[in-house]
């Protein structure tokens, strides 16, 4: 310990930047005891924060929800490309909404198997849709015990 702060929590002002002559590995400096303490006083080292288990477990959360997003994302894409293939253009405005999703339910085609297809994309965005607010409820749930 130096001081307060531990030589593990310790790593150059300049990232990338060998320390006089000293490599500098992984966060952690080759350097004599001595020379880290002087480095320390003068300004040269920054305190780093070290992830918890806690924290990396929030992150995997939240990286779980990204993926939930994009998956959502592409399926919506998906089901945009079927429709445009089969000529099927939203008369409105803005899609998602309402009276959009009310449009995709209405919708009906001449064959049975577009519309499987139809509704194999729509239960696929409502699968990712409710998988995005599982994990955003997961979230609100634990972020306030986290930290």
């Amino acid at each position: 310990m130096i001081g307060q702060v531990s030589l593990a929590t310790l790593r150059p002002a300049l990232p990338g930047v060998a320390l006089y002559g000293y490599m500098v590995r992984a966060g952690l400096a080759e350097v004599p005891v001595g020379t880290a303490g002087s480095l320390h006083r003068a300004g040269e080292l920054t305190a780093i924060y070290i992830p918890t288990a806690d924290d990396e477990a929030m992150r995997d959360l939240v990286r779980a929800r990204e993926d939930a997003v994009g998956s959502s994302t592409q399926a919506k894409h998906r089901l945009k490309a079927f429709l445009l293939r089969q000529e099927r253009r939203y008369p409105g405005q803005a899609g998602w909404t309402k009276v959009y999703r009310r449009w995709l339910t209405d919708l009906s085609f001449p064959l049975e198997p577009q519309h499987i297809a139809l509704q194999e994309y729509r239960d696929t965005i409502d699968e990712t849709e409710s998988r995005v607010e599982r994990l955003t409820n997961q979230l609100r749930a634990h972020t306030p015990t986290w930290r």
